[in-house]
């Protein structure tokens, strides 16, 4: 909540200019050489100190994010990859620049955390939680994380081994077990000569024998309350956090378990497990469902009816549908499972209409990539980016022809 999107003014990158010439262009503030090759080999070593440093006022991230994500009347979304407000050079440039490095803000570590596990029926309950946390007068929550009780269950049963591997190992094994894991893939792959599931099918039985990682009292809540929210504050606003649940706790009907650190960190990561339980869940089961549709969408600030009720003719297309997503800034992650002999895109174009009937922008985070039709405001900053149409071609929609013919 503290860093907002991803944005910085500062960054090292190639752009291909109009002309045809190719230029390093060194936005950081920080003097790494004159030449190319000078640049890259001293940042490549890592020889940077203070007196390189040059002075700036250009922005590391975006300082405006928290009186944005505060205004909850706005019928604009709080943030989504269409926003023009935060295009610059590198920043949302999706691959129409060669991007080298960036500088991005920090922000002082927390001295103390606190997990809070809010569970209710009512929908109506979290809007009031979410109106009163980000009241001008509150410190800002570190996270609040939604998901509904189907993601939670689906996350516990088909990724109980990716909880049970990052609680182990930590978050730096990541890279190198999805490396390890699509070298498997590919090997297995040639040798069969096709694609196939073969490695998430073992994942899966390993994560079968493993006893679950979830806390005992988490079964409970999700047979309960089908709403939950994973609230993680700091320092300051551990006790005011702590004080405000307790006040509005009976008036709006919802249950609060204040998580221990080991707990704390299982439910969230459930959380993180649960966007991937949608792909193992397809995997396994092969042929008994036609696809995933995934969409990540921003809806207003201002919206109260943020959880979906779907016709039910679309409804009846659908095997499962996972909710979860930053409730605060009302960016959420919907993964719809279909059913076999339904066809997958049609299903996504019905779903798109209702998001546009309700405001919502999407992609939110993802990039438009080859999947969807960039706004104008977009396609004019990827041509600045990239006047030649060298890099990327095709994103957003637009031409993959040289000039963008």
């Amino acid at each position: 909540m503290q860093r907002g999107p991803a944005y910085t003014e500062m960054s090292l990158f190639a752009q291909l200019s109009e002309g045809g010439n190719l230029e390093l262009i060194n936005h950081l503030g920080i003097y790494l050489g004159a030449t190319p090759v000078d640049i890259l080999d001293r940042l490549d070593r890592g020889l940077i100190d203070d007196s390189l440093f040059e002075a700036t006022d250009a922005a590391a991230s975006d300082s405006e994010y928290e009186s944005r994500v505060r205004d909850v009347d706005s019928s604009e979304p709080a943030r989504y990859n269409g926003d023009a407000r935060r295009y610059f050079e590198s920043s949302g440039s999706a691959g129409k620049l060669a991007v080298f490095a960036v500088r991005l803000d920090t922000f002082p570590a927390y001295d103390e955390q606190a997990t809070f596990f809010i569970s209710t029926d009512d929908t109506a309950a979290l809007t009031g939680i979410r109106h009163a946390l980000l009241d001008e007068s509150r410190a800002l929550p570190v996270s609040a994380e939604y998901i509904h009780s189907d993601a939670l269950d689906l996350a516990n049963r088909y990724g109980n081994d990716t909880v049970w591997i990052i609680d182990k190992l930590g978050t730096r094994r990541i890279p190198w077990l999805f490396r390890t894991r699509s070298l498997f893939e590919a090997v297995i792959g040639l040798a069969l000569g096709k694609e196939t599931s073969a490695v998430e099918k073992c994942l899966q039985i390993l994560g079968r024998i493993l006893p679950s990682r979830a806390p005992r009292w988490l079964g409970r809540a999700t047979q309960e309350c089908p709403h939950h929210l994973i609230l993680k504050t700091s320092d300051e606003g551990i006790h005011s956090t702590r004080a405000l649940l307790d006040s509005i706790r009976k008036d709006l009907g919802f249950v609060v378990h204040e998580c221990n650190p080991k707990d704390a960190a299982r439910v969230s990561l459930l959380r993180f497990a649960a966007a991937g339980a949608a792909v193992r869940d397809e995997a396994v089961k092969g042929g008994e469902v036609a696809g995933i549709v995934a969409l990540d969408i921003a809806l207003p600030r201002n919206a109260l009816d943020w959880f979906e009720t779907l016709p039910a003719a679309l409804d009846a297309r659908i095997q499962k549908k996972l909710y979860y997503g930053h409730f605060l800034c009302h960016v959420l992650h919907q993964d719809y499972i279909v059913h076999t002999g339904e066809s997958c895109d049609e299903v996504k174009r019905e779903l798109l209409a209702l998001m546009e009937a309700r405001g919502a922008k999407y992609p939110a985070e993802h990039n438009f990539g080859h999947t969807y039709s960039a706004p104008d405001t977009t396609k004019d900053f990827y041509r600045c980016c990239d006047p030649t149409n060298s890099f990327n071609p095709g994103v957003g929609g637009m031409s993959t022809r040289k000039n963008y013919q």
